[in-house]
């Protein structure tokens, strides 16, 4: 166990009931300070009731929460952010209309007699996205911004709430390759800055990447933490469901030589496809379904 001050966040005997469902069963662990800890399990482990009763959008029915070494009676939304904790979810909060800045400062006062210091905004998110390395013109419709750069603003909110623990739902969702690339970045400057970051994916590949410890949640129960390098795809599977898993597809049966076709499309234009042919056989471009 890690010493009391190195604990950024502890999570004490937590358990929440559902109609019908216990979403959490008495789930414990502990995320250190500086650290990025992945959070793994197949749907319905328990993670987003987890994530929910740490940003204080659900009350557990019994457990403690900890942040640092102070005991939090009751969180709220209110509290949560009070104590530095943010969730980025996969529905990113985004006002489409307003700006870069405009959306960064979102829920923060930036004044100047009596009115909305507009170049300040836009001064202080720039210096911001310096920091996290996007390049993100501070004065652009978030409408005309791609989705990634939406995460960053999202990223750069939490700073400007001086975010110590950082909460990402599934956040490579809806980025390419690249962008899941600029944003292993980023997490590893808010890492080197002793942001605690808290990561949860299916992904495998992710969290051996960027991931320092995982810890994994099934049925609704803690299972383990592992240190990342020293375990492997194998393990983590076995814990999150279960079993051994031996094969990842199961053998199909041969499917016969020649399919009966269902659908054929012909003389189809549009969306810079154009097939002209005249459906009789061969047929260029056909799509069958079979029993």
């Amino acid at each position: 166990m890690a010493k009391e001050e190195t604990i950024a966040l502890k999570i004490s005997h937590i358990s929440k009931q559902y109609p019908g469902v216990k979403a959490l069963d008495d789930v414990s662990l502990e995320i250190r300070r500086g650290e990025v800890h992945a959070l793994m399990g197949e749907n319905g482990a328990g993670k987003s009731t987890l994530i929910k009763i740490v940003a204080g959008a659900v009350s557990p029915d019994s457990g403690e929460i900890f942040v640092g070494d102070t005991r939090i009676e009751a969180m709220t939304a209110k509290r949560s952010k009070e104590l530095g904790i943010a969730v980025i979810y996969q529905e990113l909060l985004m006002i489409p209309a307003l700006t870069a800045a405009e959306n960064v400062f979102l829920g923060t006062k930036v004044t100047q007699g009596g009115l909305v210091n507009h170049r300040e905004m836009e001064q202080r998110a720039a210096a911001i996205f310096e920091e996290l390395g996007v390049h993100i013109e501070p004065g652009a419709r978030v409408s005309s911004l791609s989705t990634a750069y939406q995460q960053m603003i999202e990223i750069a909110r939490a700073l400007v709430k001086n975010a110590k623990i950082l909460i990402m739902d599934e956040p490579s969702a809806m980025l390419t390759e690249d962008e899941v690339e600029t944003m292993f970045q980023v997490i590893a400057r808010l890492k080197a800055a002793g942001v605690t970051v808290i990561y949860i994916s299916h992904r495998l590949e992710e969290v051996f990447h960027i991931s320092d410890r995982i810890s994994i949640l099934r049925d609704g129960r803690y299972i383990t933490t592992l240190e990342t390098d020293k375990t492997n795809k194998a393990e983590l599977i076995h814990y999150m469901v279960g079993r051994e898993l031996h094969q990842t597809f199961p053998p199909r049966p041969p499917l016969p030589e020649r399919l009966p076709v269902r659908l054929e499309v012909c003389r189809f234009t549009g969306n810079g496809v154009n097939i002209d042919n005249s459906c009789g056989h061969p047929v260029d471009i056909s799509y069958a379904t079979f029993e």
